[in-house]
């Protein structure tokens, strides 16, 4: 799961700014019944994401 990205030849402390600055956040709760797995492809025009798999999930596997 990539949940935040930097750029190549950032400076470490953005990496640190973005952490401290998030460290307090909590997101709603949800229902998961389906879940991807991508691949992410990074080109000059922008990141191409494919789904190589779905996962549903049914009511007998942990959610």
């Amino acid at each position: 799961m990539t949940l935040a990205r930097l750029r190549p030849g950032a400076a470490p402390v953005a990496a640190r700014y973005f952490i401290k600055r998030h460290r307090e956040f909590v997101g709603p709760e949800f229902r998961v019944t389906r879940f991807g797995l991508y691949a992410s492809e990074l080109t000059a025009d922008g990141p191409i994401h494919r789904l190589m798999e779905d996962f549903p999930l049914t009511p007998t596997q942990p959610v």
